[in-house]
């Protein structure tokens, strides 16, 4: 059972005017919430204290140390010990910052091919769009300057029971967090999440019943990227807080790009923008991702975190806003 803490009164909205396209959050705490926020332009990452929302410090596109290569929204974030660790496609390198968000170093890995690296405890997680190494888990040799050892990988046939497709394109819609011992990895297109650690993998979420999912047939398709009006993109986020891995989950299709060429930009684009966004949340058991129950949200979110049983969330159509809802799950 589940209880949700979230009337309109106690749904509280924050930062309203600190945030203008929140794409991604996670939170340090319950002080300091890090937010992607692609309105920001050349300051796209900022860390913002809370609950006064004063911007901290930010993060600039460039080509220095420290700075954003990304002009998209391909970051993936790691927050460990006093460090936030930030892996950045379009650099290639996985930059350390303190809590602060001031810069320490640059680490290069092994793999110039990563879509994702996540440091989590004394491993780092790869995501590559390599059919034989899809998912690379290396342990942490030497943590001064980043060396790593390959202990093991996952390729696409291993993780064909999990994912249900053998479409390399498919995993730009991946997002990977951390615990600390494990990561979790979450498959947009496939609507699943699998855990694994250092001897493989430990859990995994199962699809749901209804779903429509990418084809694993080589011959129907492979790389080629699903319509959404066929597949949904389900997962718009993953967070994890204690027993549970939560979910945002989006299983709708989207219905307007048929009418491509009858209706107008803006209707598109709003269109788009609310697909982005969901108020599902699943919830599932952190030891082996069983069902444990789903939250309603007040609100459609676009990205999530939790922290100590308080949901964190983003929107960012109509008015962009960073909202927290209490949260009280039941065994």
């Amino acid at each position: 059972a589940i209880m949700l803490f979230g009337s309109l009164t106690q749904n509280e909205s924050i930062c309203g005017g600190a945030i203008n396209d929140p794409q991604n959050l996670w939170m340090i705490d319950q002080q300091y919430a890090l937010i992607d926020d692609l309105a920001r332009g050349e300051d796209r990452v900022a860390l913002i204290s809370l609950p006064d929302c004063e911007e901290v410090n930010n993060i600039r596109i460039g080509q220095g140390p420290g700075e954003l290569n990304s002009s998209d929204s391909q970051i993936t974030v790691s927050i460990a010990d006093e460090s936030i660790f930030i892996w950045d496609r379009g650099s290639m390198v996985l930059s350390e910052y303190d809590t602060r968000l001031n810069h320490l170093q640059d680490h290069s890995l092994d793999s110039e091919n990563y879509l994702r690296g996540l440091l989590f405890g004394d491993y780092i997680l790869g995501v590559n769009m390599d059919y034989d190494k899809t998912l690379a888990l290396s342990e942490v040799t030497q943590p001064e300057d980043m060396q790593t050892d390959l202990i093991t990988h996952l390729d696409q046939d291993d993780l064909l029971s999990y994912i249900n497709f053998k479409n390399p394109l498919l995993l730009q819609e991946t997002i990977v967090i951390g615990d600390g011992k494990r990561a979790f990895v979450g498959f947009g297109y496939s609507a699943n999440v699998i855990s694994l650690d250092h001897t493989g993998i430990t859990g995994h979420t199962r699809e749901p019943e209804d779903a429509d999912l990418p084809s694993p047939d080589p011959d129907l398709g492979t790389y080629a990227i699903p319509d959404l009006e066929e597949t949904p993109l389900y997962i718009r986020d993953i967070a994890v807080d204690g027993d549970f891995l939560y979910v945002l989950s989006q299983p709708e299709l989207m219905e307007d790009l048929g009418l491509l060429d009858r209706i107008s930009p803006s209707r598109l684009e709003s269109s788009l923008l609310e697909y982005e966004h969901s108020d599902q949340v699943h919830v599932y058991g952190i030891d082996d991702l069983s069902y444990h129950t789903t939250i309603e949200l007040s609100e459609k979110a676009n990205s999530i975190d939790v922290v100590d049983g308080t949901m964190y969330y983003t929107k960012s159509m109509r008015r962009s806003t960073l909202n927290m809802e209490e949260i009280s799950l039941d065994e």
